[in-house]
């Protein structure tokens, strides 16, 4: 669950983390520009928040849902004291890092709890997210290179939003059969049974 979780949301979310210029502009218009910062910021901490959610299941299943009370709490008491500083700061890109911090917590936390409620060492966890955070990577520099050239050409955010989410989308995809060719077969047969392109499902955690 928590590869098929990041191989599906790492590369969208993070992907609009470095497109949030193109987003932002197209969306609001240049106006709006002082967003750009926070909302990638955001979505970094939608990412991060999308791998603790499988750690709700594991706990559900072992009978003790009292570990989500404890992994949300601690997402509560940062977010607060992230919140009292930003305020401080009076930026909306501070109440932005007061989220990610608080995500960030509650998902280490989260892969914590997993280990020890499993019995299987932290670092094996880790390894699950390798297929989809090194294609991913990759995404994220060709994709910021291509769009740095794309606007140093006058391209507008038209173009933009058009070209560089397939050209992110090819890497990841190449660059993920490249390095994890049976992960990414397997996950992309889970995907096609999902919307119904298929009957086979064969995803492992």
């Amino acid at each position: 669950v928590l590869r098929f979780v990041s191989l599906l949301t790492s590369p969208i979310l993070l992907g609009v983390a470095v497109t949030s210029p193109i987003v932002v502009g197209l969306a609001f218009g240049s106006q709006w520009d002082a967003a750009v910062q926070p909302m990638a910021i955001l979505a970094i901490a939608a990412a991060v928040d999308t791998l603790a959610r499988p750690g709700s299941v594991v706990f559900n299943a072992r009978g003790r849902p009292d570990l989500n009370v404890v992994k949300e709490l601690l997402r509560l008491v940062v977010l607060a004291i992230g919140l009292l500083v930003a305020i401080g700061v009076g930026r909306l890109e501070a109440v932005a890092v007061a989220v990610l911090v608080s995500t960030t917590s509650a998902t280490i936390l989260d892969f914590i709890l997993i280990s020890r409620t499993l019995e299987v060492p932290i670092l094996q966890l880790g390894k699950a997210l390798v297929p989809a955070l090194v294609p991913t990577g990759a995404l994220l520099i060709v994709s910021g290179m291509v769009d740095s050239a794309l606007e140093s050409e006058g391209a507008g955010l038209a173009m933009r939003a058009l070209v560089v989410p397939i050209v992110g989308a090819a890497v990841y995809v190449v660059s993920g059969f490249l390095l994890h060719r049976a992960v990414f077969a397997s996950f992309f047969r889970e995907v096609g049974a999902v919307v119904g392109l298929t009957g086979d499902r064969d995803v492992r955690v």
